[in-house]
């Protein structure tokens, strides 16, 4: 039943989905592709009806200031998103920087929503950086796409399974050695959701 369900959510999303952006839009000085918010929302209602679901939290929020003098918000959010059973979620982390608040946590919704969907399969390629350029690839082409998607996902679930924060070091000296291999994308997404593990397991050294 679930293995049906992923494959139907991981189909890729409609082409009109995919959007564009500028690096000088985006002011990270690099284009990036990815799916559209609503896109991967309305793959969910299709797929699931009524039983999915999702939910959020603000886990850090910093106020600043620009060079410009204006100020800024800054803000880190972590999605939940499950389906048949609220007991069986999949979880990332999102964080979006604006002028106002409501902005900023508007965006760091979106950005940690698109990632977790993923987690469920969709808009997946985005993140396995096959919505990119080559719609043909050669087949060595092909393998590196898919060994590329393959050491992302096993590095997220590294990051995951930590229990100790003497672990975390392990897992960044495995990012390092092998961020030439993945996507611009990929690399944010795993910086991300290294923070808010760490994080989580300082918390809990400290409670404990």
């Amino acid at each position: 039943m679930i293995t049906s369900i992923l494959q139907k959510l991981s189909t890729p999303l409609p082409v009109v989905a995919i959007q564009k952006t500028e690096g000088k839009d985006t002011r990270k000085g690099y284009d990036t592709t990815g799916y559209g918010y609503m896109y991967a929302i309305d793959r969910f209602n299709e797929e699931l009806g009524e039983s999915w679901g999702y939910n959020w939290e603000i886990i850090n929020h910093e106020k600043g200031s620009y060079k410009s003098g204006a100020p800024y918000h800054d803000i880190t959010i972590k999605i939940e998103i499950w389906i048949n059973d609220k007991l069986n979620s999949r979880s990332c982390v999102g964080g979006h920087t604006s002028i106002t608040y409501a902005d900023a946590l508007k965006g760091a919704i979106t950005n940690g929503f698109k990632k977790t969907a993923a987690f469920w399969g969709v808009g997946r390629d985005a993140y396995a950086g096959t919505i990119d350029d080559d719609n043909n690839p050669l087949p060595d082409e092909a393998k590196n796409k898919v060994d590329c998607e393959k050491l992302y996902f096993d590095l997220m679930n590294k990051i995951e399974v930590c229990q100790k924060v003497a672990q975390m070091d392990a897992v960044q000296n495995e990012i390092k050695a092998n961020v030439h291999l993945l996507k611009q994308i990929q690399v944010d997404a795993l910086r991300d959701t290294f923070k808010r593990r760490k994080d989580e397991l300082k918390l809990q050294e400290v409670a404990s």
